[in-house]
């Protein structure tokens, strides 16, 4: 505010506008001696006087209190706004003045001449309560309004905001100090002293340069805030991206003005004055062919310009305009709209202009206009200012690189941290990911709204996964998908140029059957094509080469997060991207339906760790009942084997005895010898117990249990055939720690018994898995195919059909029999005879006919001098 008192400027505002006070106090004493008289002479005005009924006048006092009450707020503010007015060097008198005067004028002669204007008027005693409310509430409710609006500071210290640490970072510029992470406050200090500093009445244009996403909005609502601190000046915020026309952004620039005004002082002209000075512009605009609508006036712009000078200056104060979001208009009419504003508004005294804008993409829309255009910024702006680029350590202490010692912890601790993984995790994600981002990586983030934008994809993603990604490849997907989005769609499409031959889906890959030379050439040509033309294409090619090893093999990269001979077992156990199971994961941000969450699996191991054998036998079997139910049993055992590592050998005994005990519910399908079936998985995963969790000296003990007392034989079989040692197995351990031929005895002891001793019919105990069971069981001595054989001949001896049963077993394709696997076993001679004497009764279908005739073809091909017989 002026620093001149309010009562030094009484005297000249009673000398400027005494005809206008003396006008409003003629009315007003005009009013109580003729109006008043001639209104309470009406008989509806006489009756509602004498009214004395005490509800109705009660709802008028309560109607009269509320709505006072309702509209104190916006006449506080109008008052703050009329007082602030006393501080302009001239003060000019308004329509509110000449209310008052007029008010003071009516009540003062209404009491002097209180006889001859009320005459013997006399309200009903009810009434005068209601009168006596409706006079006292009134003052006391504008005397508070007058307390409150001398005490406001209206120009106080603005409310500083709390920086809070949440886990979402608004691509928005900052508005407070304590957001800055840039260092920009040096530079805003700078240009707010420039500003203030500018010593000459005659208007100026600031230009704040800078490239997309460098902060110029940010260091304009800095700036913005220590100018409100300053009582010398209006500050006028104008984005012109806000409208949507040339004609709207005209009337939304003058509005907004005016409106800047009007927050601090009560200037009724000035809007007029704005209007007409708008309808000058306009016109210049319909000459330049801008379809505005003109209607010829009789004044002119210069004179309506001094008019508009001249309140501005009996303010006191300069106006700052801000202009932000130039770059961002969709044509050069708009962006050339807005420096005509600017050349034409920036004429008046005391105004200084700051435009903010990149100067490169303004300039691209006058490229193709001649030297004119060319030159038109340059006559616009009179003092440029680049903003300085970001210091680059500054970015990444923001987004990377945390600092104890100044207590700072960067955004992607903060999230990591909120989600709470352990300090294991962080350890192997920060081996992975740091050399990356030194020198890949940040190649990236080019200023704070990239790092924001990478930020907030990272937090909307990982929540959903994050048990079930590895974070190294999690957050360099992400920094592909939010920088190079056609990258990302490729990888997710034409996943076979990424993914190693991998899985059950293998056969499905284009690539599955091709040379391993074509193979490779078709990969480089296809990364080489996508990645032509795009930014840091060799930091990009390296990202790529982190996560798929195998694209790493052909095209190159300085960094991989695989070695090349890495196993299917350690990318699926890993969370790897590159795994072909896990792939989808990262792209679908869920686990696939049919799939399991691998923290449901490592929360179930956790659980079964702490719990005794026989509860952890139960708590197994609940949990594989619950999931065969949801149709993802295959799915569990895939898990377990995947997560083998997390058990205990107690938990691990408990698994691998619920498993040889219930191994019939568990399978419950006649496919045990299928490679994709439930019986498989549970084996493969009772095997991989063994071989890890049980200790070396106990492992043939523990098999041997299994195989002397699992209800299943085609499981006691396949654990046994599993342990020999052929050179493509997995169990290490099993092979080094038994005696396989042990381990066949005591099984061959325990068929011998079963089969054998308690005469028992293995074609009816056994109807699906009997070949396999009898096959392996000879083979293990010759004794044992002496038994088998024996005990065969005399099951076919009781039912001749059995013949067919057992040739068929030998049978793969329809129509290829293994004939020496067979002869070696069961007398071929004397199985030959047998048929032929017993044709039509060797079978008991059709299958099995098929077969006979099979082995009698093969037979009599092999012993022709059969046929003489």
């Amino acid at each position: 505010m002026s620093s001149t008192s309010p009562l030094k400027k009484i005297k000249p505002y009673f000398k400027s506008h005494w005809k206008k006070i003396a006008f409003s106090f003629v009315l007003g004493g005009a009013a109580a001696l003729w109006l008043i008289p001639f209104i309470l002479s009406k008989k509806i005005i006489q009756s509602f006087l004498l009214l004395d009924y005490a509800p109705t006048l009660f709802l008028i006092g309560f109607i009269v209190v509320l709505l006072l009450s309702c509209s104190y707020g916006f006449f506080l503010s109008f008052f703050i706004r009329w007082k602030n007015n006393f501080a302009l060097t001239k003060i000019p008198f308004t329509y509110f003045e000449g209310i008052c005067v007029w008010m003071i004028s009516l009540v003062s002669m209404t009491l002097v001449f209180r006889k001859t204007i009320l005459k013997d008027i006399n309200p009903s005693s009810n009434m005068k309560y209601l009168l006596s409310i409706v006079s006292i509430y009134p003052i006391a409710w504008f005397l508070v309004i007058i307390y409150k609006a001398t005490s406001n500071n209206i120009s106080g210290e603005p409310e500083e905001k709390t920086v809070s640490n949440n886990s979402h970072f608004p691509d928005d510029p900052i508005s407070d100090d304590g957001e800055d992470r840039l260092g920009r406050l040096d530079f805003v200090d700078g240009l707010y002293n420039q500003v203030i500093e500018y010593p000459f009445l005659t208007s100026f244009v600031f230009g704040l340069y800078g490239k997309w996403g460098e902060g110029k909005t940010s260091v304009l609502n800095l700036l913005n805030r220590r100018l409100e601190r300053n009582d010398k000046y209006i500050v006028f915020n104008f984005d012109p991206w806000n409208f949507s026309s040339e004609e709207a952004l005209v009337k939304g620039f003058y509005r907004g003005l005016y409106q800047a005004f009007n927050e601090k002082f009560f200037l009724p002209n000035f809007k007029k004055l704005l209007s007409k000075y708008q309808d000058v512009f306009t016109s210049g605009l319909k000459l330049s062919g801008v379809n505005i609508d003109i209607f010829w006036r009789d004044y002119s712009g210069e004179k309506l310009k001094i008019e508009i000078e001249n309140l501005i200056e009996t303010t006191g104060k300069r106006l700052i305009i801000l202009i932000d979001d130039i770059d961002r208009l969709q044509s050069k009419e708009e962006i050339h709209q807005v420096f005509k504003l600017t050349k034409l508004s920036a004429e008046f005294k005391k105004t200084i202009f700051i435009l903010s804008f990149d100067p490169d993409v303004v300039q691209r829309f006058f490229e193709k206009e001649g030297a004119t255009d060319r030159e038109f910024l340059a006559k616009i702006i009179q003092a440029p200012i680049h903003l300085p680029p970001a210091d680059r350590s500054l970015i990444d202490k923001f987004l990377y690189y945390s600092n104890p010692d100044e207590n700072h912890t960067s955004a992607i601790d903060q999230l990591l941290q909120q989600l709470e993984f352990n300090q294991e995790k962080i350890r192997i994600f920060e081996k992975e990911f740091s050399d990356l981002y030194d020198t890949d990586i940040k190649r990236f983030i080019r200023n704070l709204r990239d790092a924001k934008r990478y930020l907030n994809r990272l937090y909307q993603t990982l929540p959903a996964v994050k048990s079930e990604v590895r974070l190294a490849d999690f957050f360099i997907l992400e920094l592909i998908g939010g920088f190079y989005p056609e990258v990302y769609d490729d990888i997710w499409i034409n996943s076979w140029y990424y993914l190693p031959l991998w899985g059950e889906k293998t056969g499905a890959s284009p690539l599955a059957y091709l040379d391993e030379k074509i193979k490779k050439e078709m990969i480089k040509a296809h990364v080489d094509t996508l990645l032509e033309g795009l930014p840091h294409k060799d930091s990009l090619r390296n990202l790529i080469s982190a996560v798929f090893f195998k694209v790493g093999e052909v095209v190159g990269g300085n960094f991989s997060l695989f070695s090349a001979n890495i196993t299917n077992e350690d990318a699926l156990k890993g969370k790897r991207l590159t795994h072909p199971d896990v792939f989808p994961k990262y792209f679908l941000l869920k686990t696939p339906i049919g799939d399991l969450p691998d923290e449901t699996i490592e929360t179930l191991i956790s659980t079964w760790n702490e719990l005794k054998v026989p509860d952890c036998e139960k708590s197994f079997f609940d949990a594989f009942k619950k999931f065969q139910e949801e149709k993802k049993g295959i799915h569990f055992f895939l898990k377990l084997i995947t997560y083998v590592s997390n058990f205990n050998q107690n938990s691990a005994t408990a698994v691998v005895s619920a498993i040889y005990k219930n191994i019939a519910f568990i399978s419950g399908e006649r496919r045990e010898l299928s490679l994709h079936s439930k019986f498989h998985k549970a084996r493969g995963l009772l095997l991989a117990l063994v071989n890890e969790k049980i200790s070396p000296p106990q492992i043939e003990e523990f098999l041997t249990k299994v195989i002397e007392e699992t209800p299943s034989f085609v499981l006691a079989v396949s654990v046994v055939r599993s342990c020999g040692n052929t050179g493509s197995g997995s169990w290490y351990k099993i092979y080094e720690n038994i005696a396989i031929d042990r381990l066949q005895q005591k099984l061959s002891v325990r068929l011998n018994q079963h089969f054998i001793i308690e005469n028992r019919n293995i074609f009816e105990e056994e109807p699906v898995s009997y070949g396999s069971i009898l096959s392996i069981w000879g083979g293990y001595s010759q004794e044992d195919k002496r038994k088998v054989n024996d005990y065969v001949m005399n099951l076919i001896g009781e039912n001749h059909k059995y013949i067919g049963t057992i040739v068929n077993s030998y049978i793969r394709f329809s129509d290829q029999i293994e004939y020496t696997s067979l002869v070696n076993l069961y007398n071929e001679n004397w199985l030959y005879s047998k048929i032929k004497a017993n044709y039509s009764g060797s079978y008991f279908d059709e299958k099995e006919k098929s077969a006979v005739d099979i082995f009698l073809e093969v037979y009599e091909e092999r012993n022709p001098s059969s046929l003489s017989n």
